[in-house]
């Protein structure tokens, strides 16, 4: 069966149940407890269900909203960002004092880094500080300004932030894009994300993006900034050729699996 497939099960069972544990789904889908967890964690990201203490609880789909089974679209995005986060994190070393943006890739950034020692991360991701909340040696600060969610992750937002940033001076700043493009520069979904990228760009000896592969050559409606900001690029797969050449002659560094 694959994970699509036990995804649109899993949801099957608890509709009908309404609530579920591990082991239960574990036994009747005959994988192991360790993939259910997983599958689970993932659900619970595009907001199809509750996880508890051992299992799942049942969500009503939003009224509004599409169904709450899970296209093999957005599996095959979720497993890219599983990647490039774990790329990503490698580049960070132990009592680095870091930087994480909001999006989910950062979130995978994040769940990579609790095999460091002692670092300091500031982040205005909040679903990154919560999953770096209880890792030993680590100090992590949460940035103020205005509490909004996104693609199942949320962040901090605010024109606040630009001040903020002000006095901060970072050794690694991951940032996630919503276009690249070889006249557009980098490009995000709103203007203010925008103009504290532009910030964050001042305060930091090395900027990191992380990105899939599918965001080359798309344009996003809030430019901050050419190409050539960024130090490395971790993405999923080969980037184009007209890309890399690119990369190649200004020093930018691009880095995916089995590269």
């Amino acid at each position: 069966m694959f994970a699509n497939e036990r995804h649109t099960e899993i949801l099957t069972i608890l509709k009908q149940k309404k609530k579920i544990t591990v082991t239960e789904l574990s036994q009747l889908l005959g994988v192991s407890e360790v993939t259910i967890r997983k599958d689970l964690e993932y659900l619970e990201q595009q907001d199809s269900l509750m996880r508890t203490f051992g299992g799942a609880l049942y969500k009503e789909p939003e009224k509004q909203g599409s169904s709450c089974f899970i296209p093999p679209e957005s599996l095959n995005d979720y497993e890219r960002k599983q990647s490039i986060g774990s790329l990503a994190a490698a580049l960070v070393n132990d009592e680095d004092f870091i930087f994480l943006g909001p999006g989910y890739t950062c979130l995978e950034v994040a769940k990579n880094l609790k095999v460091k020692n002692r670092l300091a991360v500031t982040t205005m991701n909040v679903s990154a500080a919560i999953e770096l909340t209880n890792t030993p040696e680590f100090n992590v600060m949460m940035v103020p300004g205005d509490f909004t969610r996104r693609n199942g992750t949320y962040y901090v937002t605010g024109s606040v932030l630009i001040d903020y940033f002000s006095d901060i001076y970072f050794d690694k700043i991951f940032l996630t894009m919503d276009g690249i493009s070889l006249t557009r520069g980098f490009s995000v979904l709103d203007d203010v994300t925008a103009r504290i990228f532009r910030k964050l760009l001042e305060q930091a000896s090395q900027i990191i993006v992380c990105a899939t592969s599918s965001k080359f050559g798309k344009n996003a409606m809030a430019p901050f900034g050419p190409l050539t900001i960024a130090n490395t690029i971790v993405t999923d797969g080969p980037v184009p050729t007209d890309y890399q050449a690119y990369f190649d002659g200004h020093g930018i560094q691009v880095i995916y699996p089995n590269r």
